[in-house]
């Protein structure tokens, strides 16, 4: 209830109706620019991987557990895993000169997130999540469909 309460006020502050103001600070540390070195990468390593672990940590799992349940399909489900966490790091590789285009529409963006942040808080306050997954098992069948033909 509480999460999706969050959602739609982090909806409305991506949409510019609610601005807290406490959010719309920012604060710096003042530092001097050393030289890079070895230990500055581990300590950027480090900082990195404990901010991305939360994220793919509860993913991965269920991936492996999976692949206990399933374990001829462990190279594949890895191997899906993989592909799906570098592919869209490769392609914005190959895009990051065009990023002027992109900031071109970041507000038409912020916008469609906004709008989707608060449709999925009102399904989580409202505890109807579960369309989602029956939507997402309908489409799987159409394709699966597809693929048969």
């Amino acid at each position: 209830m509480f999460g999706g309460i969050f959602l739609v006020a982090m909806g409305t502050f991506m949409l510019d109706i609610f601005k807290p103001s406490f959010l719309m600070k920012e604060h710096r540390f003042q530092y001097t620019k050393k030289k890079v070195g070895f230990f500055n990468s581990v300590i950027v390593g480090i900082v990195f991987g404990a901010g991305w672990s939360p994220c793919i940590g509860p993913i991965f799992g269920a991936i492996m557990y999976a692949n206990i349940m399933y374990p001829t399909q462990t190279f594949f489900n890895i191997a899906a895993y993989s592909l799906g966490f570098c592919i869209p790091f490769i392609i914005m590789a190959f895009f990051i000169s065009k990023t002027k285009l992109i900031l071109k529409y970041s507000a038409l963006f912020m916008k469609i997130g906004g709008v989707l942040m608060i449709i999925i808080g009102l399904m989580v306050f409202f505890d109807k999540m579960t369309f989602i997954t029956i939507w997402g098992y309908q489409i799987q069948y159409f394709f699966e469909e597809l693929s048969s033909k």
